[in-house]
C-alpha cells in the first residue's frame, strides 16, 4: 500500500511555560493557546502496489477555532529506594539520577 498525503496549514497561537524548581522534583507546566488554524490544502492517496487498479484518494480543507490545552512535565531526581533516600544519614547523592516524564494527553484542553 502506498499512502501520499501532502497537508498545507496556517495557525495563529501563542505558547507558554512555568518551571518551578523544588528540592528534588521539577515541574514544568505550559499552556498552549491555539486562536486560529486554517488548512487550505489537505491531501490523501492510496494505491494498493499488488493491484493498481485499488485506489482511492480525497481531498479538503478545514478552520478551527480557538483550542486550549494545558501540559505538564516533571524531571524527579530519584534514587534507588525513592525520596526518602534524602532524610537518610548515609545518604549519597551520587546514588541518585535525573529522569524525565511527559505526559502523553494533556492534562486541560477544551
Amino acid at each position: 500500500m502506498i499512502v501520499v498525503s501532502p497537508e498545507v496549514v496556517f495557525e495563529l497561537g501563542i505558547n507558554g511555560q512555568v518551571e518551578f524548581h523544588l528540592w528534588f522534583v521539577e515541574l514544568i507546566v505550559r499552556l498552549n493557546l491555539n486562536v486560529y488554524k486554517f488548512t487550505p490544502f489537505d491531501f490523501l492517496a492510496k494505491i494498493d502496489s499488488a493491484n493498481p487498479e485499488r485506489n482511492c484518494y480525497g481531498m479538503t480543507y478545514y478552520a478551527e477555532g480557538l483550542y486550549t490545552s494545558v501540559e505538564v512535565e516533571s524531571n524527579v531526581d530519584e534514587c534507588h529506594i525513592g525520596f526518602l533516600a534524602y532524610t537518610w544519614d548515609g545518604f549519597d547523592p551520587y546514588d541518585c539520577w535525573w529522569r524525565h516524564y511527559e505526559l502523553q494527553l494533556p492534562i486541560w484542553s477544551i
